[in-house]
């Protein structure tokens, strides 16, 4: 098995602390009291938002290559940091992905991303096909 791409972010005090990237070129906040993000900052839900959709609209675009079929796509991806009611006084993260390609067909755009599922290394995490491996120092 090969590694394709690595990165490292560090953490110190959770998510009201500081994350940076190994290579100090990029830091995370958080929003303020009101919700708002100061200008140029972004946090760890914005990141995953345009990971998933820009990996998962990738796979799309190779199935709809592979099938021949041409279109503009755009995806939106809405994430949600809320009250996991699974468990009690913890948060999950709720994904919601909107699609448009206008020149496919709803039976067209429903086939491809459910085979974008299978490919995007991002909405496999969905599916359990992440993996965490924890390393204590």
């Amino acid at each position: 098995m090969s590694v394709h791409y690595e990165t490292q972010f560090t953490n110190v005090g959770g998510r009201v602390g500081e994350s940076v990237a190994i290579d100090n070129t990029f830091k995370l906040e958080q929003p303020n009291e009101d919700g708002k993000m100061n200008p140029g900052s972004t946090n760890p839900e914005q990141l995953f938002a345009a990971a998933l959709a820009s990996c998962y609209n990738g796979a799309f675009l190779y199935h709809m290559e592979e099938a021949g079929k041409e279109s503009e796509v755009k995806f939106i991806v809405t994430v949600y940091l809320e009250d996991d009611p699974n468990y009690e006084g913890t948060m999950r993260v709720r994904c919601e992905c909107k699609v448009n390609a206008p020149q496919l067909t709803k039976e067209e755009i429903k086939d491809f991303l459910e085979k974008a599922q299978t490919t995007s290394p991002y909405t496999k995490m969905f599916k359990g096909g992440a993996i965490l491996e924890n390393v204590i120092e």
